[in-house]
């Protein structure tokens, strides 16, 4: 099994954070792969770091846990183009490749993820000459997660070998490991025609859900105590 650690808090501007767990965002990477499909086919700088800064007000910087400002400088001045179209350039090959993984998934080939004929299937990801030999989810995992090892229950003197994010990207790679080990598989919320949420057939803490949020659970219950009228 892959356990992930909780208490992976992403910073986000006005000093607020982004908490994965917390707000039950266990459709995150597959949401990502939804934003990137439907990205137009060419965009400009300006577009691209127009995304980024969206994107960073709601969930933060993707592969830094500190907060940077809305111009992606540390330290207050406006980045140049090069740098821009740099920061935007593995801004959207990230998203690629997270859209790519889940692409497999859905098409029943995710252990493929697994193995280092990935580069096969995801001719476009960049290998280094060392990494020739690595699964794709091994390379994410080795940049954006550290491994622990946790208790389960506070009560016990086992512990459990886990992911611990170091990232918003090790979020979201800790979570297309699973779906792949695991074997994880995904419905519509009840209330996806609002929502848009997909609900794992169980959660990282090893739940069952109906229901995205309590949101869509009182939207849900209304439907149903309306129909029975």
């Amino acid at each position: 099994m892959v356990f992930i650690v909780r208490g992976f808090r992403q910073s986000i501007p006005d000093s607020e954070y982004f908490d994965p767990w917390e707000s039950q965002n266990w459709d995150f990477h597959r949401r990502i792969a939804g934003w990137y499909r439907e990205l137009p086919v060419h965009l400009t700088t300006k577009e691209v770091s127009t995304r980024m800064r969206n994107f960073n007000k709601l969930y933060g910087d993707l592969f830094n846990s500190e907060e940077i400002n809305s111009s992606f400088s540390r330290v207050g001045s406006e980045k140049s183009i090069i740098d821009a179209a740099v920061v935007g350039s593995k801004f959207l090959v990230e998203w690629r490749d997270i859209s790519r993984a889940i692409q497999l998934i859905d098409d029943g080939d995710g252990q493929v993820l697994l193995d280092a004929e990935v580069q096969e299937a995801m001719p476009f990801f960049s290998y280094k000459s060392s990494q020739v030999s690595n699964s794709l989810i091994s390379l994410k995992l080795q940049q954006y997660t550290t491994v622990d090892f946790v208790k389960r229950l506070k009560t016990s003197s086992n512990r459990t070998m886990a992911l611990r994010p170091t990232s918003l990207a090790g979020w979201v790679w800790a979570l297309i490991c699973r779906d792949v080990v695991e074997n994880i598989t995904y419905t519509k919320c009840s209330g996806f025609e609002i929502c848009g949420r997909e609900l794992p057939n169980l959660t990282p803490s090893g739940k069952m859900i109906l229901h995205c949020s309590g949101t869509c659970q009182k939207r849900a219950s209304r439907k149903k105590a309306s129909s029975n009228l």
